[in-house]
């Protein structure tokens, strides 16, 4: 597939804001090994593939590699130093319902939800 000057500019925009070096388009390999950085979950809850799972020989060319990053798979393994969305929302986070204070000293009521 031939792409154009302006899907080849594009195209590099969106690997490089998800992490990928700019010149990607340029060099990419043929095959590529992706990890996925999100958990793949049937409907019922049960996980599938973990994060971290590796899928070999898929192909490198830049479009199919850009689609891929929209569903969480990387060229490189999760990390604590990964900055990808999901691992940053698999970290634990510090706020508490505890720390929030308000003007009138009143601390809000969690959430009710309801029981599936």
């Amino acid at each position: 597939m031939a792409i154009g000057t302006r899907e080849r500019i594009e195209l590099r925009d969106e690997l490089t804001s998800v992490g990928y070096h700019w010149d990607y388009i340029d060099e990419w390999q043929p095959k590529v090994t992706l990890y996925r950085h999100r958990a793949m979950v049937t409907p019922s809850g049960v996980v599938v593939s973990p994060v971290g799972t590796p899928l070999h020989n898929l192909p490198g060319n830049p479009d199919y590699v850009s689609k891929k990053t929209r569903i969480g798979l990387f060229t490189w393994p999760p990390s604590d130093s990964c900055q990808c969305r999901w691992c940053i929302a698999s970290k634990p986070t510090t706020d508490s319902v505890e720390s929030v204070e308000t003007l009138d000293g009143v601390t809000p009521r969690k959430r009710k939800t309801r029981a599936r």
